[in-house]
């Protein structure tokens, strides 16, 4: 927030493009808070790809027991798969609906805070 605030006193209004990417990134680093090295948004579909180490600490922390819990709570918007990928068995998450980074960090705001 402060670099975007740099930037406006320095450009003037940002182009939606920058905004975009600002947003972008926070989306990112959301996703790591909750434990995921890959998202993808396409389609109105967002895919987030959990740690990839099966064994990892994560998968007995609290922020993994968050997602559980969001998972069950909302099955119409949120599922739980695995997948298997070229680097072995992944377990992703997937959102349903979302038809913008807007709603994404709406989504994990709501996942950080449930």
């Amino acid at each position: 927030n402060n670099f975007e605030v740099h930037l406006m006193d320095r450009f003037g209004a940002l182009p939606k493009q920058v905004s975009n990417l600002l947003l972008s990134v926070q989306l990112k680093w959301q996703a790591q808070k909750l434990g995921m090295e890959k998202l993808i948004l396409k389609k109105q579909t967002l895919l987030g790809y959990f740690v990839s180490d099966q064994q990892s600490e994560f998968y007995n922390s609290t922020i993994f027991s968050q997602v559980l819990k969001f998972a069950q709570r909302y099955p119409k918007i949120c599922s739980l798969k695995e997948k298997q990928t070229p680097k072995g068995l992944r377990l992703l998450i997937r959102f349903d609906k979302v038809h913008s980074v807007e709603k994404a960090l709406e989504l994990f705001g709501d996942l950080l805070t449930s």
